[in-house]
C-alpha cells in the first residue's frame, strides 16, 4: 500500500488486495491507476527494500529437504526481483535445493516452458511436473505445460479465487506437499 500512497491512491485492505491482485502485475495496477509501468516498478522496488524482510513459512525447509532427498529437481519462477530472490534463498539456506531461481518474470505463462527446457525438466510426459503457486496465474502457467498444479491457500490469493483456476490440488499446509509427491512418484 506504500506504492498506492506514493501514487496518490487510496489504500485498500489486505482482504481487498487479495481479491484484486493478479498477474501479470500491471493488470492489478491498471484497476487503480494509469501510471506508467516504469514508475510503478521503480516505486515498488524502492518500497520493497524498505519493507520487513520475509521469513520462510514454518515447515518449508523440511519439505524442501524431503523433496531434495528424492533428487527432485526444483526451480523457482517469480515475478519478484531477481536480486531479492537470490538474497532470500541464500539467507534461508535454500540455495542447494533449486537448480535455478528465476525472478523478474512478467508473465509466467510465457516464461515457464523456457525455464524448464533450459534445465532439462520437460520430459514430454503429461503431468510429469508439478507447479506449486499461490495465484491463479501460477496455476495457468502450470496448465500451459500440462503439469500437475497445486494451489497454496495462504498466499496472495484466497482459496475462493484459486478455485477458478481448477488446480489439481489445494495445499492448506505445506506438509501436504510431501503426500502429493509420494502419490505421484
Amino acid at each position: 500500500m506504500s506504492v498506492f500512497k506514493r501514487l496518490g491512491l487510496k489504500p485498500i485492505t489486505l482482504k481487498e488486495y487479495r481479491e484484486a491482485v493478479e498477474l501479470p502485475y500491471m493488470k492489478f495496477y491498471r484497476k487503480f491507476t494509469n501510471a506508467p509501468r516504469e514508475k510503478i516498478e521503480r516505486l515498488y522496488k524502492e518500497e520493497i527494500v524498505l519493507a520487513r524482510k520475509p521469513k520462510p513459512f514454518s515447515g518449508v525447509k523440511e519439505v524442501l529437504e524431503y523433496l531434495h532427498s528424492f533428487r527432485i529437481r526444483m526451480v523457482v519462477l517469480s515475478s519478484n526481483f531477481q536480486e531479492l530472490l537470490e538474497e532470500e534463498v541464500k539467507e534461508y539456506g535454500f540455495q542447494n535445493f533449486f537448480v535455478e531461481v528465476k525472478g523478474d518474470v512478467y508473465d509466467k505463462r510465457k516464461a515457464i516452458l523456457g525455464l524448464l527446457n533450459k534445465n532439462n525438466l520437460i520430459t514430454g510426459i503429461p503431468k510429469e511436473n508439478l507447479v506449486v503457486g499461490d495465484m491463479v496465474h501460477d496455476i495457468e502457467a502450470g496448465k500451459e505445460i500440462d503439469a500437475l498444479t497445486a494451489a497454496i491457500t495462504w498466499g496472495f490469493q484466497p482459496r475462493e479465487k484459486l478455485v477458478s483456476a481448477n488446480p489439481d490440488f489445494f495445499i492448506d499446509d505445506i506438509m501436504e506437499l510431501k503426500n502429493i509427491i509420494k502419490r505421484h512418484s
